[in-house]
């Protein structure tokens, strides 16, 4: 099972009930509800092993199949992954070598836009400028 990581320039907050995610290379931010304030608790800035992250999540969430909390896992992870809050991979050195860092050779992350508000990956992310 791959590995994950948080990403030196994503930084993670709770604020209550809410999870609040920042990139500052990319400045972007998302704010999740408590499950995704609760998937977010479990990114690390050191490599994690997805599986055993989904076990402990399966702990508190043990109402949930095992098979579609990993499913709903991956899916959120992959979702940050796409979006350069986290990298996920099979080994550390890939982890590090898929580490965004600035540059002016490639595309000014500043001006990337996208939409954070698709519904059928929300994960409970409500856009932050609503939200405030």
């Amino acid at each position: 099972m791959p590995l994950t990581r948080q990403c030196k320039d994503t930084f993670i907050r709770n604020f209550g009930e809410y999870g609040y995610l920042k990139n500052q290379l990319s400045k972007h931010d998302r704010i999740y509800d408590n499950i995704g304030r609760i998937f977010l608790n479990t990114l690390s800035r050191n490599p994690q092993n997805i599986e055993e992250i989904v076990n402990k999540l399966h702990i508190i969430f043990s109402d949930i199949e095992l098979n579609t909390l990993r499913s709903d896992y991956l899916e959120f992870i992959s979702d940050l992954e796409r979006d350069k809050y986290v990298v996920v991979s099979n080994t550390e050195a890939e982890l590090d070598s898929k580490e965004p860092n600035f540059s002016y050779k490639s595309e000014n992350p500043k001006t990337a836009t996208r939409s954070f508000l698709e519904a059928d990956r929300n994960f409970g992310m409500l856009d932050t400028s609503d939200f405030l």
